[in-house]
């Protein structure tokens, strides 16, 4: 999969760093997929939750950040048959 470096610093200011390796080779996504999937689905609606006056300036970005990681998996998912 095409790792975005856009993708690698949103997730590391969010702090989901750790699902980076996962998400870096489609083994990882065949293995981990799903759960990573539900994670940033988590991440995505809390995100969603914070208040307007409380966003950082690259609230918005990271929320389409997020969006464009989970399509991007599940349609990996999807090829892979999983």
């Amino acid at each position: 999969m095409n790792f975005h470096a856009d993708w690698t610093s949103t997730l590391t200011e969010l702090g989901l760093t750790s699902v980076i390796a996962e998400l870096s080779s489609e083994e990882g996504i065949a293995r981990n997929g799903n759960h990573v999937v539900e994670l940033l689905k988590r991440k995505l609606v809390e995100l969603r939750k914070v208040p307007s006056e409380e966003q950082s300036k690259g609230h918005s970005h990271n929320l389409h950040v997020l969006s464009e990681i989970i399509d991007t998996v599940e349609k990996t998912m999807r090829k892979q048959g999983n």
